[in-house]
């Protein structure tokens, strides 16, 4: 039986298709999980790690806070204080603050490195987060993201609770009612809402 080569080359071409990944998410019940598609329009997987408290992404490492150790996206993993973790990710390393102990550690070769800094109030918060362009805070009724240049965009999000690095340019923005997906790629810079509910 001949096969034409039209529906051949249709099939090796199907098995070629993948679905986009914006970078990770967590859920209401702690499950960190991959979003695909575009941020206007995402869809969610299925966990890859469950019991997260926080975690933070680039484009080198994820890190997972669980109750009391760090898990790396290497299979590395790490103890770590209870509670949960601010994340600062500079490719395959961060910079850890532990709110609950007000500890500071730094992520290099799959270890926790404690290093001695005065904790700085902005960044104990979950609702602060430096990012390699700049900062994102969040009031009771805004985001604003501030560049290193000095401006400003805003965003009317209110009630937001924690911010969480997707991936490179993306980042997750938990609100009392509702999650969101915050772009922060200068020029490209837009909200969209995610699926799911927060607790």
């Amino acid at each position: 039986m001949k096969i034409p080569f039209f529906f051949l080359f249709a099939m090796v071409g199907w098995a070629q298709i993948e679905r986009p990944q914006l970078g990770l998410m967590l859920d209401a019940d702690g499950a960190a999980r991959p979003v695909y598609g575009a941020a206007a329009s995402a869809t969610l997987g299925d966990p890859v790690l469950t019991g997260v408290l926080s975690f933070g992404c680039s484009a080198q490492l994820c890190l997972f806070k669980t109750g009391t150790a760090i898990f790396a996206s290497d299979g590395t993993k790490a103890a770590a204080p209870s509670g949960t973790a601010v994340f600062t990710m500079r490719g395959d390393a961060a910079y850890i603050y532990f709110p609950d102990t007000e500890q500071w550690a730094r992520w290099r070769d799959g270890q926790l490195e404690w290093i001695d800094l005065a904790p700085v109030e902005a960044i104990s918060t979950a609702t602060v987060m430096a990012i390699e362009e700049g900062s994102i805070s969040a009031t009771t009724d805004h985001i604003a993201l501030v560049r290193r240049d000095g401006s400003e965009l805003d965003f009317e999000v209110a009630d937001v609770q924690q911010f969480l690095a997707m991936a490179n340019g993306y980042v997750q923005v938990v609100a009392k009612t509702c999650l969101w997906i915050l772009r922060v790629e200068p020029g490209r810079e837009q909200i969209f809402l995610l699926p799911g509910i927060p607790e």
